[in-house]
């Protein structure tokens, strides 16, 4: 699957974090879309359409996950997914049941990154090879308790 023309909004409070990712993903034919602040985003999705949000777990003006929360009550269908950190007292698990799709836990490296934008995002009218299928469910939705981390990214 291409991600050619995906546009992702990316929203970090850090400006490190930030740009790295608002460099390098148009690398990879994403278009990013970067925030940094839960105001912020909510003016970029007000402006246009995004194929995905990935938010981290504290931003500028509050919690990324009242933002995650709040674009699930207005009833956003974008993907979104978390990057979490383990500094706020959110848990994979905590952050799935109130409505993330994925959970980048860091550290995590730009290739991770990129194939769990792809997992993420599924193109329309596309189905995914039966091997593509085995390692989606397999890496993404395993519950195999000897799994420590069964939805990251």
């Amino acid at each position: 699957m291409s991600l050619a023309g995906i546009s992702i909004l990316i929203i970090h409070s850090d400006p490190g974090m930030r740009e790295y990712l608002c460099e390098r993903l148009p690398e990879a034919g994403l278009i990013p879309v970067c925030s940094d602040s839960i105001r912020c985003a909510l003016e970029k999705i007000a402006e246009r359409h995004v194929d995905a949000i990935v938010c981290d777990e504290q931003l500028k003006d509050g919690p990324g996950i009242e933002l995650v929360e709040r674009l699930k009550r207005c009833g956003t269908i974008s993907p979104l997914a978390m990057i979490l950190s383990g500094n706020h007292g959110l848990s994979e698990i905590s952050v799935l049941a109130r409505g993330v799709d994925l959970v980048f836990q860091k550290p995590f490296g730009l290739q991770d990154f990129i194939d769990g934008l792809q997992t993420l995002i599924k193109m329309p009218g596309e189905a995914p090879s039966s091997a593509e299928s085995l390692n989606a469910q397999s890496v993404w939705s395993s519950t195999d308790s000897n799994r420590s981390s069964p939805h990251r990214a």
